[in-house]
């Protein structure tokens, strides 16, 4: 039989015409299930081409993603800071430090006026980032906007 080809199949010996039991039915089924089902092989195609191995590899590799998704769990700050008009630079120290200095920022300037246009901006000022915080330069900041939001993300 050509096993990659087939569909799952259980295969249970043939009963032998010679061997029938005594008894009522259930008595009969009984000997039945414990005498040949018991013999009986689930032949799934394609499961005897993944070698032991191949399959103590891949447990290897899951417990190494889970490895990685535990320590990435809880690798995100997030927090809020004061901001003047004007230029000005930041230092956001994170509560914990994050696993590497490999991570996401994000910031929205919040601005207390409505309808304002602006041209302000900011960025990460350079060899700033590490495990512990970063160094935040903001520019062209409007009295209007009294703060900002900030979350950090770990980068898988």
């Amino acid at each position: 039989m050509d096993n990659n080809s087939s569909s799952p199949q259980l295969i249970i010996p043939t009963i032998p015409a010679s061997d029938c039991p005594k008894g009522s039915l259930v008595e009969a089924l009984n000997y039945i299930f414990q005498t040949y089902l018991g013999q009986a092989v689930i032949n799934i195609p394609g499961l005897g081409d993944v070698t032991p191995a191949e399959i103590a590899a891949l447990q290897d590799a899951d417990i190494g993603l889970q490895v990685q998704i535990e320590a990435i769990k809880g690798s995100a700050r997030k927090g809020t800071a004061a901001l003047a008009a004007g230029d000005q630079n930041i230092v956001i120290t994170f509560s914990s430090a994050m696993p590497s200095a490999d991570y996401d920022i994000h910031v929205e300037l919040i601005d207390t006026s409505t309808g304002a246009t602006t041209t302000s901006g900011w960025g990460v000022m350079t060899g700033t980032k590490s495990t512990n915080g970063v160094t935040l330069r903001f520019y062209d900041i409007p009295a209007t906007i009294t703060s900002f939001a900030y979350s950090v993300r770990q980068i898988l």
